[in-house]
């Protein structure tokens, strides 16, 4: 089955995939989620035939987003497209929204036990996956369709969830005077600015993650009515070039309000499938769309939104929706980097390790029971300047040098070789991270108490006589 150009993995070859290669799939997809500044506030962990998408409180916006709202939206974002993934592939998934209340930072279980062939839709909304991306700017005046419209409404709903569409003047005029006085107040918050700051790279940034330049306009468009964006060069100059060098003012676009019933941690959730979904199903029509949720953080806009402009219900995003030109372009955390195994320790940032277990329950007991994240110490990258027999040998002398140095100074050594088993991988990192030398190997160093225990075959089974004979074993 052609499930689409997904970075890494057996996504488009033939045959079956073993459980942890579908994990892998549905995690590939999932990343390529919105979240808010970029910021993947997610990781997964994979054990038999389900997958559990985990909300990373650490990468969660402390001051813009104290509750955790938006973090949430954007783990759901995720859930749907690992939904979608899944059903590309040919499963049918199983859902668990906040599964256990005495963890909250669960955010699903997704299980899938039967088959069923994707439909057409479904097939056209995950190949937008890797082609969506968030716009900032105006759009065409071209109007869209209504038929679109509706299909999106509707979609929303299947998850619990509204698109409002602001329709007349007067209220886009309200909606568009909030986000205005909302970013105002935004800019000049120093604790906020600093936050938004550490999520904007500079260009020429190795970082795979925040809003980089080539994703917002180095002068940003003026709407008909006033929708500013965030505002990630201030004022160094950073960010792509218009597509047209005009500075009239453009359309703002079909102008939208993403609101629930409830505020719970899962209706965050929920409005973040729904958001996804209108957002895929608009790219798979052509139509763009940008995001604003400066007024939702502010309190008393919110709730002026909420009474005045949503019917009571509460928002939880303004879109605007439109034609244009889109050339943003956008990065991710490769997969390997946010889906691990039950039973490993989790690091900050997130290095998985192997899983060895299988959900089968083996391994040794870890030394602490705590669930906090440790250190993922320091990281290093083993590298030769040729990729040939005689440098990988080379290469595994000098990273036996290096461990038993390590050794000798009571530092251990994790080993990671995963990424440098997939090509694609293996090469972003050679021409992203080793400046064109070959990755053969990553090493996390660190101090810690060691309990692991090893086996070896004896020296007598590997030692041969000339002739072929081994030497201290009886026999022929």
């Amino acid at each position: 089955m052609d499930i689409g150009p997904l970075p890494a993995g057996r996504l488009g070859e033939p045959g079956p995939l073993t459980a942890l290669e579908v994990a892998g799939s549905a995690v590939a997809a999932a990343v390529w989620a919105p979240s808010v500044h970029n910021t993947q506030p997610w990781w997964f962990s994979a054990s038999g035939l389900e997958i559990s998408l985990h909300a990373d409180a650490g990468r969660q916006l402390r001051v813009a987003d104290p509750r955790g709202r938006e973090m949430m939206i954007s783990c759901g974002a995720a859930l749907f497209t690992a939904r979608l993934a899944l059903r590309s592939l040919g499963y049918v998934p199983e859902t668990s929204v906040l599964p256990d209340p005495g963890r909250p930072l669960l955010v699903a279980r997704v299980s899938w036990r039967r088959r069923a062939p994707a439909a057409g839709f479904e097939q056209r909304l995950f190949s937008q996956v890797l082609r969506r991306r968030t716009h900032r700017g105006g759009f065409d005046p071209a109007p869209l369709p209504p038929e679109l419209l509706a299909a999106l409404q509707e979609g929303a709903a299947r998850d619990g969830v509204m698109l409002r569409v602001v329709g007349d003047e007067g209220s886009r005029a309200v909606l568009a005077m909030t986000v205005e006085t909302a970013e105002c107040a935004l800019r000049l918050d120093s604790a906020y600015a600093r936050e938004q700051a550490t999520w904007a790279p500079p260009p020429g940034s190795a970082r795979r993650d925040g809003v980089p330049y080539t994703a917002y306009p180095a002068r940003g468009e003026r709407t008909l009515p006033l929708f500013p964006g965030r505002d990630f060069a201030r004022g160094r100059g950073w960010g792509a070039a218009r597509a047209s060098p005009s500075a009239a003012p453009r359309s703002a676009g079909v102008v939208c309000l993403l609101a629930t019933a409830g505020d719970r941690p899962v209706d965050w959730v929920n409005a973040g499938q729904a958001l996804q979904r209108a957002l895929l199903t608009c790219a798979a029509c052509g139509v763009a769309a940008a995001l604003h949720s400066q007024p939702i953080e502010r309190a008393r806009l919110r709730e002026f939104i909420r009474t005045q402009l949503c019917g009571g219900s509460y928002p939880q995003l303004v879109l605007r929706l439109g034609t244009t030109v889109q050339t943003a372009a956008s990065v991710r955390r490769p997969p390997a980097s946010v889906l691990f195994a039950p039973g490993g320790e989790r690091t900050l940032p997130l290095f998985p390790g192997r899983d060895f277990a299988h959900g089968r329950g083996w391994g040794a007991a870890r030394p602490s029971p705590s669930v906090a994240p440790r250190s993922a110490g320091a990281v290093c990258l083993l590298a030769t300047a040729g990729d040939r027999p005689v440098d990988w040998v080379n290469a595994g002398q000098a990273l036996q040098r290096a461990l038993l140095t390590c050794a000798a100074c009571g530092v251990a050594v994790a080993l990671h070789s995963q990424p440098i088993e997939r090509a694609r991988l293996r090469e972003f990192i050679r021409t992203q991270l080793c400046g064109g030398s070959y990755p053969q190997l990553v090493l996390r160093l660190g101090t810690t108490v060691q309990t692991a225990a090893s086996v070896r075959r004896p020296p007598a089974s590997v030692l041969f006589a000339p002739g072929g004979e081994r030497l201290g074993l009886a026999g022929t």
